[in-house]
């Protein structure tokens, strides 16, 4: 698994959008998740399909965060789930075949994760971030702490960047996972 794990930002998909997301994959991005939850479903359905052709294109995984459906219609890596709809879930919502990745934010989350047998987690917010101002932060303890008692690769999420790289492996994560640091 790559150590870092870019997510796209919200939209609109509009021209700069997609600049930026074609920039990131001429970085040689391998990995990275299609977040957006600002666009009506006609609308998203254009740009996952637009999306998951361009990361063919690139040898790039692309994970969805959206409709579990989509990622078989669209012949994606997988699904990204978010917290909510993990802890909703009785089991893994995809096959083997297929990639399964989570957010989550607390021990209770993760054990979540490992139990429906996701692939990989985020755990977020490690420091404090932009799009979550006030939320409480785990910092690098607390996320090797609760690292270390899960059963999965987990990317540190929220506030970080490549510089922040060496600490979160340090710390027994899979690397970092991010908005700002890799889109803007």
């Amino acid at each position: 698994m790559p150590c870092i794990y870019p997510i796209t930002p919200d939209g609109p998909a509009n021209t700069q959008w997609w600049h930026r997301f074609e920039a990131g994959l001429a970085r040689g991005y391998t990995l990275l998740q299609l977040r957006v939850r600002n666009e009506s479903s006609p609308v998203l359905r254009t740009v996952v399909e637009r999306a998951a052709r361009l990361c063919r294109d690139a040898s790039c995984d692309l994970m969805l965060n959206g409709p579990v459906e989509w990622v078989e219609e669209f012949d994606l890596a997988g699904i990204h789930l978010p917290a909510v709809a993990l802890m909703a879930m009785q089991q893994r919502p995809l096959g083997r075949d297929f990639r399964v990745a989570a957010s989550c934010h607390n021990p209770d989350e993760l054990r979540q994760a490992v139990l429906i047998g996701v692939d990989w987690a985020c755990l977020s917010p490690v420091k404090t971030t932009v799009s979550h101002p006030g939320a409480p932060v785990l910092g690098i303890d607390r996320f090797r702490s609760w690292v270390g008692a899960c059963q999965l690769p987990v990317y540190g999420l929220g506030g970080l960047g490549l510089h922040d790289l060496p600490a979160i492996r340090a710390a027994g994560g899979q690397g970092v996972a991010g908005i700002s640091a890799f889109w803007d």
